[in-house]
């Protein structure tokens, strides 16, 4: 909700299983036009599951987010929630510490900067890219968007400007929004970018 849903905001969770963050987007703005996709099909039954028990009818796909097989264009918004480390919940996960390789951390990062690339053109003119994750690594977060910044097909969002206190306090650079762990909260990392009008 770094920017509020719009009503009859097309958007597409590129990877939604098992719903969280459309459910909450759907819950601020009951109008917006949810699409649902992920890559395990094994997964997909707790999704409708969890869409019956809130009775909402939202389309869910099996789709791999880096195919970009659906129509260039198509959303307003699209949420695209990483594969990555985990590295912000080492709080409740310290078993992490003892799993994690760098040649891990490279393998999750290349998968990122895979999905971001094949999202991307998901996107409308003017619509946004929310790329997320759990992680606190810069290979995760920077590394995944850097390449379609660079393309200059997107730009990041001002987030200083749409994020009120106490949580403009995270905003860490454009387009960026990083929360560290602590005592009561794990840690996580937002990338707000802009499609270009005209892109």
């Amino acid at each position: 909700l770094l920017l509020p849903p719009r009503p009859g905001e097309r958007i597409l969770d590129a990877a939604a299983v098992p719903g969280g963050k459309a459910l909450a987007l759907w819950a601020h703005e009951p109008r917006v036009r949810l699409t649902l996709a992920d890559v395990a099909a094994s997964r997909l039954p707790p999704l409708r599951q969890n869409l019956d028990r809130l009775g909402l009818e939202a389309p869910v796909m099996l789709a791999d987010a880096g195919a970009a097989a659906l129509v260039p264009g198509s959303f307003d918004r699209v949420v695209l929630d990483l594969p990555c480390t985990g590295t912000g919940t080492l709080r409740k996960n310290p078993e992490l510490r003892w799993r994690l390789s760098r040649r891990e951390l490279e393998r999750l990062a290349a998968l990122g900067r895979r999905l971001v690339a094949g999202s991307a053109p998901l996107v409308a003119p003017g619509g946004l890219l929310e790329v997320i994750t759990c992680s606190l690594e810069d290979e995760e977060n920077q590394g995944a968007v850097a390449p379609l910044m660079a393309s200059g097909a997107f730009d990041a969002v001002e987030l200083q400007d749409v994020v009120a206190p106490p949580l403009d306090a995270f905003v860490c650079g454009p387009g960026q929004w990083q929360v560290l762990p602590a005592g009561d909260h794990d840690g996580f990392t937002v990338h707000l970018l802009r499609r270009r009008e005209g892109e």
